[in-house]
């Protein structure tokens, strides 16, 4: 195995190739790299990054853990909150101010398309993501859900006309 030292640590590379090729022949590791999660190591990741994954099934914590740095590092901003949520919910869009003027200075909504539906885990979900990557001063003012059009026709036996 080739060390990755650099090459003024002439004694250390020797040792770092000799015990590289002992751990991958004796140990046989499958996945080498921490970071890429998995059952077994989603708990660890999450635990190392702070990350909150109660409540949440595998497949959303592996997509939540695919990125912790980079997840981590952008805490607290308008494309963290986007990365976050895209991951467990598909594309979701980050409305402030500027493209919501109902919306007061320091909040946001969000726009969530939910073609597969949603559910209280769902909705549970999505306000602890938020809760986790918002900004501090932040406050989430709703949730904005685009449904699918109904292509069925209703067939109306009665009617009220409603005047107020």
């Amino acid at each position: 195995m080739k060390s990755l030292l650099p090459s003024h640590f002439k004694e250390l590379k020797i040792i770092d190739e000799v015990l590289g090729d002992f751990v991958n022949e004796k140990l046989n590791f499958t996945n080498q790299n921490f970071y890429s999660p998995t059952e077994q190591n989603a708990f660890l990741i999450a635990q190392t990054f702070d990350i909150n994954i109660l409540g949440f099934n595998l497949n959303q914590i592996i997509k939540i853990l695919q990125t912790p740095m980079l997840s981590k590092s952008r805490l607290g901003t308008k494309e963290a909150l986007k990365t976050s949520l895209n991951k467990v919910f598909g594309e979701v869009v980050i409305q402030s101010i500027q493209e919501d003027n109902k919306l007061k200075p320091f909040e946001f909504s969000i726009k969530a398309n939910v073609d597969n539906g949603i559910d209280e885990e769902g909705l549970m979900a999505i306000k602890s993501i938020v809760e986790e990557t918002k900004p501090l001063r932040a406050s989430l003012a709703g949730i904005d859900f685009e449904m699918p059009c109904l292509q069925c026709d209703i067939l109306l036996k009665n009617s009220i006309l409603w005047r107020l």
